[in-house]
């Protein structure tokens, strides 16, 4: 290799021009040093940061003597403090450390060399380490390396760097000239801070205006990296863009501009793949967590088959819980359908291994052991499918196995030193340190054709024509040292040259003067919008530039002239959207038939606002299926009718004793809650899960005692209804359909709460859904029945049934209307509906219609209901406000 050129904060960025010359590269510090050991025969296999901070934690434990000043924290956190005296550890031979501080009193860095001691021979080495490996090999051997050019001053670098660099042909840096053409603002303003060296001591008093100095600010940043987007896309290729944050905005931008893209993916540790790792092991924690399972299930990179995952979400939204009768018929099901493709064992064990594993409690915690295993496969899984042919994929996929490796090693590591079990704290903390800051997203790289891009001012090195320094917001500040200043004194006693404070904050303030002195025709200087900190080099800039003018943005875009010379904005006429209309109206020859039977939540929406009818079953609209866990009331209600429903399926519990039934109840509850109800289960629903067993408890029995003291002789649960009639086929399912001892019936709708809701339904006649059901029984056995509700959360029985049931007084009619003459209100008022379908018309009962004289239903109809606009799935389809 001919020539290197060599900075510490090259890694990652683009802040000079590709030259196409073999032998040459431009390096940062970990390009360097792998070339340094590939040259030297230094080559190691890599070691995961994980697995070095697993290590570290031995070493702390075998140094632990009941005095060290880490071990409080340890006892708190024993991977935090070992990954921050790991950190410690790297930074010190980095500056020159030989893990000895001989004479030191010091507790802390004594207690450090006793623990050096241990870790020398434990932990992999770190790059100050390596680097103090490779200094001493080029004492005999020397790389093939005819230059290296360094972009920064030899003393700013750390001493170990030094000590390599000074047995390497290095090439000082050269000051940076002024470059902008004599008599433009860019060049007095270089002038200016080269002079006054970051001290605006004189300032430009006039600034030409020119146009070699621009700065801009938008509103919100998503204007700016439009406006900027459009920018670089008219400049030339020979343009750099300073981009400390935000670049992924800025690409986006730029992709919908149709212009190449810089590739300043953000670093994240939520990318889809590295997401399935932490999924598959929190599934191992109980009790169950339903909405970790879900996002599994979801998840679209996955060990198990999409058709499975899907399936299997949808029985969870329905019946959410894992285990029992139904949930085994379904993986049978997914099993026998996928007979021809694999082997039916082999499809049953893997829906079973991620789904159904053992789980284990938080005071237990988790089987190394378990653990090991299950990230193994996960590993396994990414490594198979790293034969993709899509790039992005195999470069997430890449990603997301060295995660899975990493942590292996480091379970593997902590096994070895005979660990057993850890908790699911430690398990999140290693799960952290594994990932790391994340990878970059795999469909974001330069695209050709981009502008040269750096995060850090730094690594900008070459010179360009168009230099762009886009939000300007307050940078992250030097960091002071963890250590006092008698500890500092005996680092440097030890050889140790820490970084001084001061040194560093005046370099990182000389690298901010680099995106304006390599500019050499103009430079763009971008202003994060009001309200933000600005960078305090702006407030420098802003000394020497007294008659600078700042442009808006969004002034630009709509004035005359524009900042990019072609852009052009277009005044978009505006159409106001459909406002609300009492009614629609139609072609009554475009006519819609519905020939299947009405239930009641078909009926209601017909009766009471038939756009909703309308737009659910003849047009078939349906609203996104988002898969989701459903909230506690709907859900306990679910499970207290699965509960009596379970109750008097079984034969011979009508006439259970009281002790019976409650033995019963307590043997079938914890079940019913974790094969169909685990919702109730997960972290925070301790109480509502007791309080609704208990409330359940107490209902049943109360439904029981007044089922026998009624002298019911049979119950049938979740009975289907079906019959006709004059306006369309009927069906219906009864919650409770009971026989009494003189042959007669009685229809109980069981409710989870509502009690005063109900009532006011008994007792004004509206209660239609109970009117159905008795129809239909009617139709069957030649009489109507009598109806009630049971409001379970109450254990309360609400029945028109006069001196039916022992100690509950019936609910009396307000207009004593019968139970034929309701039926009549439905049907008329049913017909009534159709007519005016036929007629062309459909109503919209919505919040900010009027009703009209077309509204009133006919006399002898049932009187308008209204309907929760919380299930209405239509109601943004009904109209907006003006």
């Amino acid at each position: 290799m001919q020539l290197i050129r060599f900075g510490m904060n090259l890694d990652g960025n683009r802040g000079w021009i590709l030259i196409d010359q073999v032998g040459s590269a431009t390096l940062g510090q970990q390009g360097l040093l792998n070339v340094l050991e590939v040259h030297l025969g230094l080559v190691q296999a890599p070691t995961s940061h994980a697995k070095r901070i697993v290590d570290m934690r031995q070493c702390l434990v075998e140094c632990c003597t009941g005095s060290r000043f880490f071990e409080g924290s340890f006892k708190v956190d024993e991977l935090g403090v070992a990954e921050q005296l790991l950190n410690w550890r790297d930074q010190w031979y980095e500056a020159g450390w030989n893990g000895d501080f001989a004479g030191t009193t010091l507790p802390r860095l004594q207690d450090m060399v006793a623990l050096e001691k241990v870790a020398q021979h434990r932990v992999a080495a770190g790059i100050g380490q390596r680097l103090q490996a490779v200094s001493q090999q080029l004492a005999y051997r020397q790389p093939q390396i005819d230059a290296i050019e360094l972009t920064e001053a030899m003393e700013t670098l750390p001493l170990c760097w030094q000590q390599v660099l000074k047995q390497l042909p290095i090439v000082e840096p050269k000051p940076l000239p002024v470059l902008a053409s004599v008599g433009t603002d860019l060049f007095a303003l270089q002038t200016t801070l080269l002079a006054d060296q970051l001290v605006a001591s004189s300032t430009i008093e006039k600034f030409k205006g020119d146009g070699s100095v621009q700065v801009v600010r938008a509103e919100s940043a998503l204007t700016s990296s439009q406006w900027l987007a459009e920018f670089l896309k008219q400049a030339n290729e020979d343009t750099a863009v300073l981009i400390p944050q935000q670049g992924t905005l800025l690409d986006a931008a730029l992709h919908a501009n149709n212009h190449a893209c810089l590739g300043q993916s953000e670093s994240s540790v939520f990318r889809p793949a590295l997401q399935l790792l932490p999924l598959a092991l929190k599934l191992l924690q109980a009790p169950i967590d339903l909405a970790i399972l879900m996002q599994f299930l979801a998840h679209p990179v996955n060990p198990l088959r999409s058709r499975h995952r899907r399936r299997i979400a949808e029985h969870l939204a329905n019946c959410p819980g894992v285990g029992g009768a139904k949930w085994h018929a379904l993986l049978q099901k997914l099993v026998d359908e996928d007979k021809d493709e694999n082997s039916s064992t082999e499809t049953l064990a893997n829906l079973q291994y991620w789904t159904e594993s053992t789980r284990y409690s938080k005071k237990l915690g988790l089987p190394l052991e378990i653990l090991i295993e299950r990230t193994q496969k996960i590993t396994q899984f990414f490594q198979t499918r790293l034969v993709t042919d899509s790039v992005a994929n195999k470069l997430a996929f890449l990603a997301a196995h060295d995660q899975a490796k990493a942590f292996s090693d480091a379970l593997l590591a902590l096994s070895m030193q005979g660990t057993t079990h850890i908790s699911f704290a430690i398990l999140d903390k290693l799960l952290a340190q594994s990932m790391g800051s994340g990878v970059g997203n795999p469909l974001q790289n330069a695209e050709v054709g981009a502008a040269a891009a750096v995060k850090n001012p730094a690594a900008l090195i070459d010179s360009f024509a168009n230099v762009v320094w886009w939000t300007m917001s307050s940078p992250a500040q030097v960091q002071s040292h963890p250590w006092s200043s008698a500890e500092q004194k005996s680092l440097r006693d030890a050889g140790v040259s820490l970084p001084d404070l001061k040194a560093q904050a005046k370099q990182q303030a000389l690298s901010w003067l680099r995106p304006v002195l390599l500019a050499q025709r103009k430079l763009v200087l971008v202003l994060p919008p009001e309200g933000e900190e600005l960078h305090p080099f702006w407030w420098l800039l802003n000394a020497s530039l007294a008659s600078i003018k700042i442009s808006k943005i969004e002034d630009c875009l709509i004035g005359p002239q524009t900042m990019a010379k072609t852009t052009t904005t277009k005044a978009i006429t505006y159409s106001a959207l459909p406002a609300k209309r009492r009614w629609w109206s139609f072609k009554a020859e475009n006519q819609f038939d519905w020939d299947k039977p009405y239930s009641f939540s078909s009926l209601e929406p017909l009766l009471f606002n038939p756009y909703q009818w309308v737009l659910n079953y003849p047009a078939n609209l349906r609203k996104t299926s988002v898969l989701s866990i459903p909230a506690d009331f709907t859900l306990m209600g679910t499970l207290a009718h699965r509960m009596v429903e379970k109750l008097y399926c079984t034969a011979g519990s009508l006439a259970w004793t009281l002790a019976q039934l409650e033995n019963w109840f307590d043997s079938q509850i914890d079940t019913l809650i974790d094969e169909e109800g685990a919702v109730l289960l997960m972290a925070g629903k301790q109480v509502e899960c007791l309080s609704f067993k208990a409330r359940l408890r107490q209902s049943v029995i109360s439904l029981h005692q007044l089922l026998q003291t009624a002298g019911i002789t049979s119950v049938q649960p979740e009975q289907l209804l079906e019959g006709t009639s004059n306006q369309g086929d009927l069906k219906g399912f009864a919650d409770l359909l009971l026989t009494l001892s003189d042959g007669s019936t009685l229809i109980v709708d069981m409710k989870w709460a509502g009690q005063k809701k109900y009532r006011e339904k008994l007792q004004n006649d509206t209660h239609l859904q109970l009117i159905l059901y008795a129809k239909l029984v009617q139709e069957a056995t030649g009489s109507w029945p009598e109806v009630a509700y049971f409001i379970l959360h109450d254990a309360k029985l609400l029945t028109t049934a006069p001196h039916q049931f022992k100690g509950v007084t019936a609910v009396t009619s307000t207009s004593e209307l019968t139970k034929p003459a309701i039926w009549q209100q439905v049907l008329k008022t049913w017909a009534w509906r159709k007519a005016q379908f036929k007629a062309g018309m459909i109503e919209v009962i919505v919040e900010g219609t009027e009703p009209n004289e077309l509204s009133s239903p006919p006399e002898d109809g049932v009187a308008p209901q209204e309907m929760d606009p919380r299930y209405n799935a239509y109601l943004h389809l009904a109209g907006w406000e003006q």
